[in-house]
């Protein structure tokens, strides 16, 4: 059963070394010495509700990305794997399926033909390309001061921001974001001196995309929900692109499983 709330009155001054008491319902609750310490505890004023106390560390401005730290709380900013990697991933969707789903279709139909050779490879291109963008190519984050959309390869995740919203730096570099109602998981590829591809414009590591969310739920607070959700929907695949790569690598998918069907 949910919490229901219950109205409250503080009696006197709530400050370091002074004395107060509170009354809760019908119920006095009296102290049992001064006020020791205060606690800053902001109220979401969207619902009216106190936002939680958390252990996420405090966001420093001066630490984010200028593309953050500078965006008004109204502008969609965004968050998607390097166009290079992601690309890579795809067409590397290709040989496995054929490496597994297609060899074992080889081996009961073995020997294979050229004509039946196509007739398995051909498709699986297609296959493994559509696999492929709806894995790498299609996911990416947008958010603003009103909450965020994640659209990932199975649905589409919408988030506002509001006092229960949290956000947690997960290992390996990923980022979850829960709130009450939904909830999402947003990887993001960690980049190191090593990395040969360079930084894509929107690609952040974890603890940037971590601290970039939650300086958005801050300007949430601010702006007391005059800034809506970014209205973004799913992206469709770029036919035309794919069918060029399905083109290229379909007569090499050919070869390969005759090659591999005759061992």
């Amino acid at each position: 059963m949910a919490d229901v709330p219950v109205p409250a009155l503080l009696y006197g001054d709530p400050r370091p070394g002074r004395w107060c008491a509170v009354q809760v319902g019908a119920r006095l609750r009296l102290p049992r010495g001064p006020v020791e310490s205060l606690d800053d505890v902001p109220v979401d004023v969207v619902t009216g509700e106190h936002m939680p106390v958390s252990d996420e560390p405090a966001v420093d401005p001066a630490a984010l990305p200028a593309v953050d730290r500078q965006a008004a709380p109204g502008e969609v900013r965004a968050h998607r794997t390097h166009p290079m990697i992601a690309w890579a991933w795809t067409l590397a969707a290709v040989p496995v399926l054929l490496a597994t789903v297609g060899r074992f279709v080889a081996s009961l139909l073995a020997p294979l033909d050229t004509a039946e050779a196509a007739g398995i490879a051909v498709p699986l291109t297609a296959v493994g390309l559509y696999i492929g963008w709806r894995r790498w190519l299609r996911p990416y984050l947008c958010w603003n001061a009103g909450g965020l959309v994640d659209v990932t390869p199975l649905r589409v995740v919408r988030i506002s921001w509001s006092a229960r919203s949290r956000v947690e730096q997960a290992e390996g570099g990923g980022v979850a974001v829960f709130d009450d109602e939904a909830e999402t998981f947003v990887a993001a590829v960690p980049r190191t001196k090593f990395r040969l591809v360079p930084a894509a414009p929107g690609e952040r590591t974890g603890a940037e995309l971590a601290n970039a969310l939650r300086y958005a739920r801050e300007q949430a607070v601010r702006v007391a929900g005059a800034v809506s959700p970014p209205a973004v929907e799913p992206p469709r695949p770029p036919v035309g692109l794919l069918l060029a790569g399905w083109i290229v690598l379909a007569p090499l998918a050919v070869i390969a499983l005759n090659w591999v069907a005759s061992d």
